[in-house]
């Protein structure tokens, strides 16, 4: 009886102190609105720059702060809390969102806690007080006014017994999370992202508020001029790029009274008089009767594809219009625009997401007569495609036999000939496949 007695003292003492109890509550002073509606002056806006220092050396702040400094999940939460403010549209006036974070990690309740061996548990209080700033375009609508942000994580924990798992005093934004025993007291007591989301979502309610403070006049005409610089600048892949809108000049013209068509010429940097463009897309051509209709490209250094198009003011081009495109319409990349090796790389990957997201949609839409229209396209063009790939085979070939020249593009151009081919095949054949269930 004696062993069996001694037996469960050792294990309740154990269990004891190995409890694994605690109790946490969050507060902040500026929370989600909650409203997923809310418009600010009919502006919308693209976050491209996260700043948010802090001193790595301490791992206490690096752990709490490092995952709120990523720009990516900030600008993709911001999209979700607040659809029709905040988008990846390059036309979006581009924004700067610095934070000026002053962390007080507190150690008071957990050496208290050690004093009593950890059996009595005292409140340890982890604040972090954020002053948030906006910052864009010119900075001509956005003033850097900074707005404050307190945020707050209180818990308590024991080591020896089970008073940890009381719920801890005070007010809490969130429900609390308790733990007994090592067993969760609440649905997501191990969560340990969910206060960097609190923290997240109460910043980007501070951005939605500093940019509310914008003169609502300026604000308007920012987003205005975001769509009428005839120099706009846009964010590729994270990176500036400059977009100017000219009259297209042929080879052999000099005035542009002579221009045919309007442009949009693509710089990695702001446009001088002698730069050379990344790219140069028509947005807009003379018709019959000579006035300008709109026109549209792609961009072809944009990880998501987009479309340059041009908006027509007292008949003439005098807007960039900047927008991604979900469904790409396959009609527009059936002929490729030239036969170079650069440019049929990234319209053959273009053609294959056209196949694969627009190819179901246009089979049930297309007219009959449309769909018959497209088959003798595709033909023409796998046509032009063989004797394209035949004759730079055959380029090639011939290099090598004198030993002239590099065969190397000549090699790969024809090979993606034949990658295009492969694409257009199954096109093709579903189109095929669709007059004929039509026809019965």
């Amino acid at each position: 009886m004696t062993v069996l007695r001694t037996r469960w003292i050792f294990l309740a003492v154990a269990a004891l102190m190995l409890s694994g109890c605690g109790s946490a509550r969050y507060t902040s002073s500026l929370k989600y609105s909650g409203d997923p509606a809310q418009t600010i002056e009919d502006s919308r806006f693209r976050i491209v720059a996260l700043s948010l220092p802090y001193d790595t050396s301490d791992a206490g702040v690096s752990y709490r702060l490092k995952p709120l400094a990523e720009t990516g999940p900030f600008a993709e939460r911001a999209r979700q809390l607040y659809p029709a403010i905040f988008s990846n549209d390059t036309s979006a006036l581009p924004i700067e969102v610095a934070v000026d974070a002053n962390p007080k990690i507190g150690v008071k309740g957990a050496l208290l806690t050690a004093l009593t061996l950890g059996l009595i548990p005292f409140p340890n209080h982890d604040k972090m007080d954020f002053a948030v700033t906006v910052q864009g375009d010119g900075a001509k609508a956005l003033h850097p006014t900074a707005v404050s942000v307190q945020r707050e994580d209180v818990y308590w924990m024991s080591l020896i017994g089970p008073l940890g798992a009381i719920p801890i005093g005070g007010p809490s934004d969130l429900p609390r999370d308790g733990i007994f025993l090592f067993i969760p007291l609440s649905k997501d007591a191990y969560n340990t992202n969910k206060p960097v989301e609190f923290s997240r979502d109460s910043l980007i309610e501070a951005t939605v508020q500093a940019l509310r403070q914008a003169d609502p006049a300026r604000l308007r005409a920012a987003y205005r001029d975001r769509d009428a610089s005839t120099q706009q600048e846009i964010y590729i892949e994270g990176k500036p790029h400059w977009l100017v809108l000219a009259p297209y000049i042929p080879e052999g013209m000099t005035t542009q009274w002579a221009a045919s068509a309007y442009s949009v010429r693509v710089y990695d940097e702001k446009a001088r008089e002698k730069s050379a463009p990344l790219q140069e897309i028509i947005v807009a051509r003379r018709n019959e009767r000579g006035g300008w209709q709109p026109d549209s490209g792609y961009l072809h250094s944009a990880g998501e594809l987009t479309t340059v198009s041009a908006l027509l003011e007292d008949g003439r081009p005098s807007r960039i219009l900047v927008r991604p495109v979900s469904e790409p319409p396959l009609e527009d990349f059936i002929e490729p625009a030239e036969m170079s090796a650069e440019y049929l790389r990234w319209n053959n990957g273009i053609l294959i997401e056209a196949k694969n997201r627009s190819l179901p949609r246009m089979l049930q839409e297309k007219p009959r007569e449309d769909l018959l229209a497209l088959v003798t396209r595709i033909e023409k063009a796998a046509l032009d495609l063989n004797e394209q790939a035949e004759r730079a085979k055959d380029r090639a070939q011939a290099m090598v036999e004198k030993g002239e020249g590099d065969p190397g593009p000549d090699r790969e151009l024809a090979i993606l000939c034949r990658q295009r081919l492969d694409v257009l095949r199954p096109i093709l054949g579903a189109i095929q496949q669709e007059i004929a269930l039509r026809s019965r």
